[in-house]
Formats: C-alpha cells, structure tokens, sequence
C-alpha cells in the first residue's frame, strides 16, 4: 500500500491539470502528486492505498468514502468559509494566492500529523533512529555499535529495518519473528503486539534483535497508522529503556518512522561517493524539513568497506563517543 501526499481530482480536467502544474512549478514538491481524471479512478484507489492530502472539487466530495484520506482539501467555485474540519480553496483566484493558501494549510495540516503521532507514543522509552542515505551494512554496525557500548546500563531493542538482513543467524530464519510478523500483527491491530513477538527475538549481546522482513514487498505496504500502532505497542508494553531504528532506504515508511526518533545519526565517511550520498540527503531534508536538521548526527567511520565482526571496534571511537553522550543526555 503505497502512501502519498497529494492526489487532485477536478470534473474540469484541464483546470485539474493546470493545478498541479502550478503546484509543482511554484510549490517545488518533492512528495508524490497524482492526478486523477475520472471520479471512479479515484475511488477505486481509495479502496487500497492512503492519501494524506486530496484537493477535490465541490461536486464530488460527497461521493467519496470516508476512509483512507486524512484531509480533504475543496476546490470551490466560490468563496467560502472553513465549516469545522472542511477546508476550502477558491478556484478562481491568481496562482499566488492559491499557492500561498494552500502553503499555508500544509504546513498545518503535516505539523499536526507528526504532533499526533509523537502524541501517541509518549513514553519513556527513548527512540533513535539510524539511517544510510548510502545503504549497505553501516547503519546496523553503528546501531550495533551504540547499543552495545549501553547495553549494561539500559535494556535495549534493535529494530532492524533493512530490505534484507545482515545478521549471521545461525538457526533457520523462522526461528525468530521478524520486522514482518510485527507489520502483520499491526495490520490486524492485534492488543499487547509485544507479548506475540518478545518470545522469538533474536538475541545478540544483551541487545534484542527484531529482525528484518522475511520478503521487501512487506516494507512496501505498511501505512502511517500502522507505524502509529506498533510504535505505541512497542513504546509503552515492551519496558525498554531504547529503541534503536535501523534504516537502510528512504520511502514514506521510513521517513515515518524517522518522525518518531528523538535523533537520527547517520553514518558518513571520507569514501566520496557514500559522502555525495550524504550531502544529497541533507540537501532533501533543507527542502523537507529545514526546521528538524538538527536531529540528524553525522557519525564518522573510517575505512567504511573494512567492517570488523566484532562490533568493539567501533565503540571506542571519538564520533561513537559523541553519538552516546547525545543518548545519554536525552
């Protein structure tokens, strides 16, 4: 189930497309915008996959279902007052204005949907989060890395969010529940999700281990409410001190799951095509969420392609010293 931003749906199709393509001309967005051209398109849509944002006209809102979009924004064809949780456009005004409303009502609207999810899992328990924009094995070895040099002092869980695992399981993969039993209990909104899945965790050096999906697919269909839902489960019923998020890829999935950390290191090195990487997603991230830079550590690792089995070689390392000063002060 995929996840996007906007979706815009107009009777007028040649108004619906020259709205979207103002709206990326002036609006510069990097998030996915689909254009719909028939009322019937749309709704069959709706029937599997989430919209965050749909920008309709007047005479079609009533048709929709109510489920699976969390904000409808009215294309009107006059101009008219919000009416408790409706929000209207005016059609037929100049493009800055629409676009400067329209800003606007975003910024509101994503504010308050990162607030509700923080919302919900107000616990405790203190989450990081762990990502290479450059992918590979870095992210779990400075994951491994940090919870090993902590894991004395704190209980420790490592969700290990990779497309495929690079954890020398001894026994038969199904021996343990993986990062797909959990989407699957989230899924079907099972109660107490911790009690099905802390029986069969892997096991490493003091450090729980839920381990990565048994197929990428079911990465691929995980919604917001979903992340919402485990992410309240595990904060409040599992009684870890931390979480650490392992993330090797970038998607609406993990960037939700990013919202949810406290702090975001990322692993970076002098090699230049993993540093183009990393200053390509900084790059992003001035475009996305400017304000929330300061969240994401760079954490440097010498010789990245030289990685030790024993993760010890890391954890006396100046930038791994910082990097748990920061967890520990938070």
């Amino acid at each position: 189930m995929r996840k996007n931003l906007f979706a815009v749906f107009d009777h007028d199709i040649a108004y619906a497309k020259s709205f979207v393509h103002y709206l990326l001309k002036y609006k510069k967005i990097n998030k996915e915008v689909i254009l719909f051209t028939s009322l019937e398109q749309l709704m069959k849509y709706m029937e599997e996959s989430y919209i965050e944002v749909l920008l309709i006209s007047e005479r079609a809102v009533q048709l929709l279902p109510e489920n699976n979009v969390k904000q409808i924004i009215i294309l009107s064809e006059d101009q008219k007052q919000e009416e408790g949780e409706l929000l209207y456009i005016y059609k037929y005004q100049s493009v800055e204005m629409i676009i400067e409303r329209l800003d606007k009502m975003l910024k509101d609207i994503l504010e308050s949907s990162i607030r509700e999810d923080r919302m919900e899992t107000v616990t405790n328990t203190k989450v990081f989060g762990i990502y290479s924009p450059s992918g590979g094995a870095l992210c779990v070895t400075v994951g491994l890395a940090l919870a090993k040099a902590i894991s004395e002092e704190k209980r420790i869980l490592l969700l290990d969010c990779e497309t495929f695992s690079g954890f020398p399981i001894e026994r038969n993969y199904t021996d343990y529940y993986s990062m797909s039993d959990l989407i699957y209990y989230a899924k079907n909104k099972k109660e107490e999700i911790w009690k099905l899945v802390k029986e069969k965790l892997y096991c490493m050096e003091n450090i729980d281990v839920l381990i990565p999906v048994q197929h990428y697919k079911d990465l691929l269909e995980v919604t917001q409410e979903d992340i919402t839902f485990f992410m309240k489960q595990i904060s409040t019923d599992s009684m870890y001190d931390l979480i650490f998020i392992c993330i090797d890829f970038y998607t609406d999935f993990t960037k939700r799951l990013l919202d949810h950390c406290s702090k975001v290191f990322i692993p970076t090195s002098d090699q230049v095509y993993m540093k183009n990487k990393e200053t390509a997603f900084f790059q992003m991230l001035k475009l996305d969420e400017e304000e929330n830079l300061d969240k994401y550590i760079a954490v440097y690792i010498p010789q990245p392609y030289v990685i030790s089995p024993d993760i010890q070689v890391y954890s006396q390392g100046k930038e791994i010293l910082n990097a748990l000063s920061v967890i520990k002060s938070a």
